[in-house]
């Protein structure tokens, strides 16, 4: 479990699902996206921060929160992270378009149990 609280990671969590959804939407297709070497490093950058954010939410967090899929989550990260070179840009460009919005719903619903966001 990490340092920072519980609101904090939610948010963080959310805020990077949004980025991942809002840079692949602003590249305008799927044929842009992937040639844009930029776009993609971010998309991946912040699939890895939400999966190292689930991580560090911890097994007893998850366990309380059962209908977001933790593990799915982490392993995209660890995909990304140590399978660089096998990455299928087919898969994650549905996982952007398909299961990115349902994190983002849920976690949100998750975070409003919390209240407002944590100011920085």
């Amino acid at each position: 479990m990490s340092s920072r609280s519980i609101p904090s990671m939610l948010h963080d969590l959310i805020h990077h699902a949004v980025r991942i959804r809002a840079v692949y939407e602003s590249s305008g297709s799927q044929e842009r996206f992937l040639s844009d070497g930029l776009s993609k490093d971010a998309v991946l950058w912040n699939f890895v921060v939400i999966g190292e954010v689930c991580v560090r939410l911890g097994d007893e967090f998850q366990s309380r929160h059962p209908d977001l899929p933790w593990r799915a989550v982490i392993a995209q990260r660890n995909l990304i992270a140590h399978g660089y070179d096998i990455l299928d840009w087919n898969l994650l460009i549905r996982v952007i378009e398909h299961d990115v919005p349902d994190l983002i719903r849920m976690a949100s619903a998750i975070a409003a149990g919390y209240g407002p966001p944590p100011t920085p």
